[in-house]
């Protein structure tokens, strides 16, 4: 297992953790695991429960059909897979019957 020491705070880092913060500064984009070049903030689905919701939908179902927990709405830093995210979205605009819907979320 490959360790880095911040000097800055003396902190142990381990790329076997795959999650990184905002302070993990030493870190350039070759140290990136394949889950992390492959995963997307949740932030990207800000909105998502109350415009599925506005348009007589269901967002928890939605997010189970998808296998993906309702804790990733609450937390805008979380992160899941973008195929995750992308089936989500599909299946919204098709079980919504709004071919527009990612243009509508934003």
């Amino acid at each position: 297992m490959t360790k880095i020491v911040r000097k800055a705070a003396y902190q142990v880092f381990s790329f076997d953790a795959r999650a990184f913060t905002f302070g993990d500064s030493v870190f350039t984009f070759d140290d990136m695991t394949e889950f992390l070049a492959q995963s997307i903030r949740a932030r990207g689905l800000y909105g998502f429960g109350p415009l599925v919701t506005s348009l007589g939908g269901q967002p928890e179902a939605l997010l189970a059909a998808c296998d993906i927990s309702t804790n990733v709405l609450a937390d805008p830093e979380s992160t899941l897979p973008i195929s995750d995210m992308a089936a989500l979205l599909e299946l919204a605009a098709k079980r919504l019957e709004r071919p527009d819907f990612s243009l509508l979320l934003g």
